[in-house]
Formats: C-alpha cells, sequence, structure tokens
C-alpha cells in the first residue's frame, strides 16, 4: 500500500454557528466532518440538513479519488490517534489543528483497494456488532438475574411479621458534609455516594480525602456490621445500600446513613438486602423528597420504613443463598465483560492491519 496524502480544498475550516451561511456552499455528498479536539476522530457524514460545527470539529471535502467510508475508518484508527498524540502539545486534551490535518500522510491504494477495504471492514464489523449487542444484553440479563433472585428471596419473608427501621436499630444518623476546597491528598477518608455501588457493595476505587481539621470526630468510625445508606443523590441513585466489611477509620459523608442495628432482632446483612431489594423495586424513587438535580431520603422517612422480620437462622440463609448466586453472576459478569473488551480490541486491531496493508 503506498503512503499518499488526503487533499483538503483551501476553504476547509472550523464552521461556528455564526458563519454557517457563509459556508454552507462547499458541504456536498463528498463532505465528511471529523471531532479534532478532545474525543478524536468521530466522523459525521453531510446529509443535506443544517450543520452547525463547532471548535471541536472541522469538515473536509474529499477528492473523486477518496472513498470517504475509507477516510472514516482511518479517523476512527489508532493511526489518526496516534498522529494526534505526536502532534500534542502538552496538554491533556489532545487535539490536531486544521493545518495539521491538511498535511496529514495517509497510506492511500488506488480506489478500487480501498472500496475492497470498506466492503470487508463493513462485514466484519457488522458481525463484530452483533456479538457485542448480544453480549451487552447477556449482561444484562446477568444484572436482572442477580435483582430477580433477591426479590425471590425475600418474597419468601414477606409474611413474617414486619417491624419498622426505628424499632430494630441502635442508631440511625447521617455523616458530615465537606466540600471540594478542603480536598487534600494526604488528608482524612472521606466516603462519597459513588462509594457504594448499585449491588450493595462498598467500593473504595476512588477515595475522597480531607484535611484532618475538617473531620467530624462523631462521624469518622465505622464498624464491621454497620448499614450503610446513600440518602440522597440523583432520584435512581436514593437508596444504595452496603454493609461494611471491617472496621474503618473513614468519615462519610452528610449523604450517606448509618445504621447500627439491634442483633437479637436482625440481621445487619438481611437488612441490607431488604433495603436493596426496595431500591432495585424503585420504592426509594417513589417516596424521595425530589428538587432540582437531586433527591433524597430522610432519616424520619427511612426510619419508618417496615422491615419484615423472619428469625435469625432464617435470615442468615437468606443471606448465604444470595452471596452464592452474586459469586455466581459476578464470575459470569466478568467473564462477559473480557469478551466484550477483546471483542472491541479485535475491531482496533483490524483497523490497524487495514491501514498497514494487510487486511
Amino acid at each position: 500500500m503506498e503512503n499518499g496524502k488526503i487533499v483538503i480544498k483551501e476553504n476547509t475550516k472550523r464552521i461556528g454557528s455564526d458563519e454557517y451561511n457563509k459556508y454552507k456552499k462547499p458541504l456536498n455528498d463528498k463532505t465528511i466532518m471529523v471531532s479534532i479536539n478532545g474525543t478524536l476522530g468521530n466522523v459525521a457524514f453531510y446529509n443535506n440538513e443544517k450543520i452547525i460545527l463547532g471548535k471541536s470539529a472541522c469538515y473536509l471535502n474529499v477528492l473523486k479519488c477518496v472513498d470517504k467510508y475509507f477516510l472514516k475508518y482511518l479517523f476512527n484508527s489508532l493511526y489518526f490517534i496516534n498522529y494526534a498524540n505526536n502532534e500534542a502539545t502538552g496538554s491533556t486534551i489532545k487535539n490536531v489543528s486544521l493545518k495539521s490535518m491538511r498535511e496529514l500522510p495517509i497510506p492511500l491504494p488506488p480506489l478500487p483497494e480501498q472500496h475492497r477495504i470498506v466492503s470487508q471492514l463493513d462485514q466484519l464489523f457488522e458481525r463484530i456488532d452483533k456479538s457485542i449487542e448480544l453480549l451487552q444484553e447477556n449482561i444484562k440479563n446477568t444484572e436482572s438475574l442477580v435483582k430477580s433472585s433477591l426479590s425471590k428471596l425475600i418474597e419468601d419473608t414477606e409474611k413474617s411479621k414486619k417491624l419498622k427501621i426505628k424499632d430494630i436499630t441502635t442508631f440511625v444518623g447521617s455523616g458530615f458534609a465537606c466540600n471540594k476546597s478542603n480536598e487534600v491528598p494526604d488528608g482524612y477518608v472521606h466516603l462519597r455516594t459513588h462509594n457504594i455501588d448499585v449491588y450493595g457493595n462498598l467500593n473504595f476505587d476512588l477515595l475522597i480525602k480531607i484535611d484532618n481539621s475538617k473531620v467530624d470526630a462523631k462521624h469518622s468510625k465505622l464498624k464491621k456490621g454497620d448499614v450503610i445508606f446513600n440518602n440522597t443523590n440523583s432520584k435512581e441513585l436514593v437508596g444504595k445500600t452496603c454493609i461494611v466489611d471491617k472496621d474503618y477509620d473513614y468519615g462519610y459523608s452528610n449523604h450517606l446513613t448509618k445504621i447500627q442495628v439491634n442483633h437479637k432482632i436482625i440481621k445487619p446483612e438481611f437488612l441490607v438486602l431488604y433495603l436493596n431489594k426496595l431500591f432495585n423495586d424503585g420504592y426509594f424513587l417513589q417516596i424521595c423528597n425530589k428538587w432540582i438535580g437531586q433527591a433524597g431520603v430522610n432519616n424520619s422517612m427511612l426510619n419508618d420504613i417496615f422491615v419484615p422480620i423472619p428469625d435469625l437462622n432464617k435470615q442468615t440463609e437468606i443471606f448465604e443463598q444470595y452471596e452464592k448466586i452474586k459469586i455466581s453472576t459476578q464470575q459470569l459478569k466478568s467473564e462477559q465483560q473480557t469478551k466484550l473488551a477483546n471483542l472491541k480490541l479485535l475491531k482496533s486491531s483490524l483497523l490497524d492491519s487495514a491501514f498497514k496493508g494487510e487486511l
């Protein structure tokens, strides 16, 4: 495959919203629009509709010797990303200047060969995309299996006597607020809403640390068996709940509520399961107070929620059954996500091969 150059007409430039009418004429069925700032390589084709491009994109009027779909695959490939990285000037946002776009060297085979490559990539990508779609659906089904299993396990307890949360707990209290200006790299861990995932796990992937002088000592300890309830979040995330697996000298946000149970009445693990069952059912979405951008379930509302109370042995049995299901489905989901990642890598690999003349 011989190296050539994209030849871009001299009037190729960015189009801002106030420049649309001035630069309308150059747009035609050979025009492609490419993102050249931030997320690089996204491509769209002109389709006779009014087009307004911001500063993060440019348009190219390609010549008859170039298949525009060949260019689409080029801009989607690592070839273009690597070119952009070489053009980088230290900014964390990668970009390609218009001058560099005009000078971008590409492997440009004869037009019939471009058509062949495009046709082959289309066929391969169609099969891969179908596999990706199927895997994504399987992942959703796996996630649904966990939720449906939890619902089934809890359903068997609904005929048990019910008590309000305030009658089965020894403590219910929210943490303390601390704004972004008090965050420091080596400070005291302050758990936030993102530290509880939607599957009932305490997640430490991102820990926020704050100035020690801003720590509220009354809300800076977590003990094994504490239940953490997300009381304020976007409306669809209010009610996420997890259990603390060991003692932590961590603070926690006022958007989180710590619950300590009366162990003679209820297991903390069972309470977590029940609250997450309510979360999955959309119960908290229905009852939460809503305002712009956020929603919340306050401690008074939380305390008045009724919880079924089977005997302690039954609670333990339900939790152990659920854990077995969760572990097996999480393993299945991990395998599915690995396959999904590999399919996406395969697309990159095919593009790489195409522009090395190996397809």
